[in-house]
């Protein structure tokens, strides 16, 4: 789970943007070879 924190843009220090916390999650996901793929579909 992750949780974001709404902030202002005069007080960017107190916001929390949770796109920040999520991506070095989102880059291991990407970097996974899940399959191979075979005659009739693609590698994912």
């Amino acid at each position: 789970r992750v949780k974001g924190l709404q902030g202002h843009v005069a007080y960017p220090q107190l916001a929390r943007n949770p796109i920040h916390l999520f991506a070095p999650a989102l880059a291991e996901l990407a970097a996974i070879r899940w399959d191979e793929g075979n005659e009739f579909f693609p590698p994912t």
